[in-house]
C-alpha cells in the first residue's frame, strides 16, 4: 500500500543522533532547528543526560553551539530538496530578556545565524515579512501555564502550513 510517513526527530542536541540525521533529511519537509536563547552562540553547551530523574553531567560538548549550527546547516544545504523549510526557534525567551545584559544581544544572534545560513537562505522561515528575523523567540513556560495563544507559535504555524508538502501539517 502507499503510505505516509512523519517522522519525528529530537535529537537533543546529542551529536552522536545529529549523525543519523544525515539519512532522513533528503525526505524532510520541515526542520525546527531549537537552540536556547539565553546561550551565546559562542558557547560550548555541557552533555547532559536525564534518567530517571536525575541528571548527568557529562561535561561539555566538543563542539560549540555555533559549530554545531554550522555543521546542521551544511547537512541541509547538501542534502536538501528545494521545497524543505527550516525554522530557528530560540527557546528561553522569558529566561533570556530577564537578563541583565543578556550574553548576546537579539540582534548579534539574528546577524551570526542569518550568516550560517546563508548559502541554504531559500530554505529558512523568516518571522518577518521583510526578510530580516529568522529566530521565533519561544517561552516554553507558557504551555506549562495553560496558555496556549502564543502570537509567535501561531506566526511559525502559518508559516509551516501556508506552504505545500508532501504531507499535510496540523
Amino acid at each position: 500500500s502507499n503510505q505516509e510517513w512523519i517522522y519525528f526527530i529530537d535529537s537533543g542536541g546529542q551529536p552522536q543522533f545529529q549523525e543519523v540525521l544525515q539519512a532522513f533529511i533528503p525526505k524532510t519537509s520541515v526542520i525546527l532547528l531549537v537552540f536556547k536563547l539565553i546561550e551565546k552562540l559562542s558557547d560550548t553547551p555541557l552533555m547532559v543526560y536525564q534518567k530517571g530523574g536525575v541528571n548527568y553531567n557529562l561535561g561539555p560538548y566538543a563542539l560549540s553551539n555555533q559549530e554545531i549550527l554550522i555543521r546542521l546547516a551544511r547537512m541541509i544545504h547538501s542534502s536538501s530538496e528545494s521545497s524543505m523549510q527550516v525554522a530557528l526557534l530560540g527557546t528561553y525567551h522569558d529566561e533570556y530578556v530577564k537578563a541583565d545584559p543578556p550574553s548576546e544581544t537579539m540582534e548579534e544572534k539574528e546577524l551570526h545565524l542569518q550568516e550560517i545560513f546563508s548559502f541554504c537562505k531559500k530554505n529558512i522561515i523568516f518571522v518577518d515579512s521583510e526578510c530580516q528575523n529568522v529566530i521565533f523567540p519561544l517561552n516554553g513556560l507558557q504551555a506549562v501555564e495553560g496558555k496556549f495563544d502564543d502570537p509567535v507559535v501561531c506566526m511559525l504555524r502559518s508559516s509551516i502550513t501556508s506552504t505545500p508538502y508532501a504531507i499535510q501539517v496540523d
